[in-house]
């Protein structure tokens, strides 16, 4: 199933029926058909649900939708590689959306950011985590 960032808006497309937004129910994205692999409740008033794979423009991924209190508030995109180390998987989320966005507003050692209206777009590496992904937040 292909899958699109809108950058302008803030949406994310997940095929041609899907639409992820700021303060989507869960309710609705459980009933809306996205392939959900793994569901975890924090107790906290987070829920993670991860689901795919998508294709990103050629590259496959998955995506965590992040829910507070019922509602989407964080979106995090893994790009999939084979026999590519998490610093380098950083540099494919990176040159990823330098080509949908061009230059970022914000950059350092271990991330770059895109900064709108609606929120932000950033990819970041953990070192000592060990992971690497693209960011979507809204403010």
């Amino acid at each position: 199933m292909k899958a699109n960032i809108n950058a302008i808006l803030g949406l994310i497309y997940l095929g041609n029926q899907i639409i992820l937004q700021k303060g989507l129910n869960i309710s609705t994205a459980r009933s809306s058909g996205i392939n959900i692999l793994r569901e975890d409740d924090m107790k906290t008033g987070w829920i993670y649900i991860l689901t795919g794979p998508y294709d990103f423009d050629g590259d496959r991924g998955h995506v965590s939708l992040s829910f507070f209190n019922g509602n989407l508030n964080k979106i995090s995109i893994s790009l999939t590689r084979k026999n590519v180390s998490m610093e380098d998987l950083a540099e494919v989320h990176k040159q990823y959306l330098e080509q949908k966005l061009g230059p970022p507003d914000t950059q350092d050692r271990t991330a770059v950011r895109y900064l709108f209206q609606w929120g932000s777009i950033a990819s970041s590496y953990d070192p000592r985590g060990g992971s690497s992904s693209i960011i979507i937040s809204w403010s």
